[in-house]
């Protein structure tokens, strides 16, 4: 053990300037086999994998662990591919024992989830496992789709007594089971939420079909989804005498009506000086910056930018907007989807090319 005069000047030298806690005191204070040598040992240990001095302050009780046994807790993180970053981070992990995570680890492994699935909500292994296979078998219950399960790992966040009070709630405001089912992410939202979203979309418009399609719009806000709708339906009718004449684009590409009014507004205008009918409402939903990011994608892979002539690269620019003009369906596509079917891009900016004289 160690002292608390000891103690206190140890910290003062570690972390000057920062508090600490009466609780992380008490719990180095009243460790057995806590030295100089192990306080310093542990704070080095912390520093190395880029925890910094505010987050080491509020969890000084972690310094209270073996420098040994800190290692050997860092090398089981990093074996089921956790980050420094992540474990610095979150150095609270260092405190659950190996065989604890592992179990978590597994657990979320048996419901579906993969490796990459739990490294991207890695603060559930956080969590008693206990808590998790006790979430699983409620969603097991209440018979929810296996391979949804996956796709909503924030479930694990929820406890079973909300997420089976959700479901009775959903049920009796007459949202079907099977939807509920087979996209269990209702069931993060308040109930009276999703029901009033969903008689708003079927309201303006949306059939049965289309709302299952877009179900993520029943977890919104209902106040956003109005706001959204009023603005959108506004901003693109075709006739300016009737408000209304906006609402089939919307109808067309209900995604819309979770689309900030900045978003599309910035899309309009960006599509607007290319020249392409930003009536093409799927064209709406993604960011200009991911539309210029295509546009240069054409440059560089189709038309050799970046090894053309100074003099030659205007014209070339020209070509690559002239093209996302007549055929907008490009900027809808995903960079990995253009970089697979470059023969089939290169093929049709070729033919723009020669039907306006562009063939050098």
């Amino acid at each position: 053990m160690i002292s608390a005069p000891d103690l206190e000047t140890i910290l003062g030298d570690l972390l000057e300037g920062q508090q600490i806690n009466q609780f992380s005191l008490n719990c180095i204070l009243h460790s057995p086999n806590v030295s100089d040598t192990s306080i310093r040992g542990m704070y080095s240990l912390l520093s190395a994998i880029g925890s910094d001095d505010s987050v080491i302050a509020k969890r000084a009780y972690l310094l209270a662990i073996p420098p040994e046994l800190g290692e050997t807790r860092i090398s089981s993180l990093r074996a089921i591919g956790l980050t420094d970053a992540q474990i610095a981070t979150h150095p609270e992990f260092l405190i659950r024992m190996e065989e604890t995570v592992q179990r978590c680890y597994h657990l979320l492994l048996s419901t579906g989830m993969t490796q990459s699935d739990i490294l991207r909500n890695y603060k559930l292994l956080l969590k008693s496992p206990d808590f998790i296979f006790d979430i699983y078998t409620a969603f097991m219950g209440l018979d929810i789709a296996i391979d949804a399960i996956p796709k909503t790992p924030r479930l694990f966040y929820r406890s079973r007594k909300l997420l089976e009070s959700r479901y009775r709630k959903l049920v009796e405001l007459r949202i079907n089971e099977k939807v509920i089912r087979e996209n269990p992410e209702l069931l993060l939202a308040p109930p009276e939420n999703v029901k009033a979203n969903f008689d708003f979309l079927f309201k303006i418009g949306l059939d049965y079909g289309q709302i299952v399609e877009n179900v993520d719009l029943l977890c919104r806000s209902p106040m956003t989804l109005r706001k959204n709708y009023q603005h959108h339906v506004g901003l693109l009718r075709e006739d300016y005498e009737d408000r209304s004449s906006g609402r089939k684009h919307i109808i067309a590409q209900p995604g819309l009506v979770g689309t900030n009014e900045a978003m599309v507004e910035s899309n309009v205008q960006y599509l607007d000086s290319l020249g392409v009918n930003y009536l093409s409402s799927l064209l709406l939903i993604t960011k200009p910056a991911t539309k210029r990011l295509k546009i240069g994608w054409i440059l560089r892979e189709i038309l050799g930018y970046r090894t053309a002539l100074d003099e030659d690269k205007p014209k070339l620019l020209a070509t690559a907007v002239g093209y996302a003009s007549e055929h907008p369906s490009f900027l809808i596509h995903s960079i990995d989807y253009l970089e697979s079917h470059n023969e089939e891009l290169a093929i049709s900016v070729g033919k723009y090319m020669e039907l306006h004289n562009l063939v050098s």
